[in-house]
């Protein structure tokens, strides 16, 4: 069985984050490894974690853009 694919979401809003969880844990391939609400955050959850992926809001209260 192939390594599943590690995916960290990243959005300020709660119900965001929620329903991409939901869609992602009906993929048996991917798994969820975290969550951030914020841009700092989510620096350091990337650099702890090493996802494969992160869905990232490009509108965060902290910080815009890529």
């Amino acid at each position: 069985m192939a390594r599943k694919k590690t995916i960290l979401i990243v959005d300020d809003h709660p119900l965001i984050r929620e329903g991409l969880k939901s869609i992602i844990k009906s993929n048996d391939a991917s798994e969820v490894i975290g969550e951030a609400e914020n841009a700092c955050s989510a620096r350091k959850m990337i650099k702890e974690f090493k996802p494969d992926l992160v869905l990232l809001d490009l509108t965060l209260p902290d910080k815009r853009g890529f």
